[in-house]
């Protein structure tokens, strides 16, 4: 698992790439918030599984976008109209990646 070290100045690249989407700026807090903990150590690494849950199903069911905790997304990540966005979860996505609808990125076995 590989949250990003500078977890403020991703989310602030996020939220502004993600402007006048507030659904969008809401999933991308949450998904760098759930990787900090999955990748933390201690109590923090404990609640990593519970906000894990937190994110996905809210997430996968009010938004239609399916990105799990573990795939490497670079700062920057803008989602245009989420629905039926779905990431593999050894994906890497570099830094400014635009994803749209009906997007399915996925990673070779």
């Amino acid at each position: 698992m590989n949250a990003p070290a500078d977890l403020r100045g991703y989310l602030l690249q996020d939220w502004k790439r993600n402007a006048g989407r507030p659904q969008m700026q809401l999933l991308l807090v949450c998904f760098r918030a759930a990787q900090k903990c999955r990748a933390g150590s201690g109590p923090v690494r404990a609640l990593g599984p519970l906000f894990t849950l937190l994110y996905r199903w809210p997430v996968l069911f009010m938004v239609g976008v399916d990105i799990p905790v573990s795939p490497r997304v670079g700062p920057g990540l803008a989602i245009h109209h989420g629905l039926g966005i779905i990431v593999h979860a050894r994906t890497r996505l570099g830094g400014n990646v635009t994803l749209r609808q009906n997007t399915t990125i996925g990673a070779r076995e």
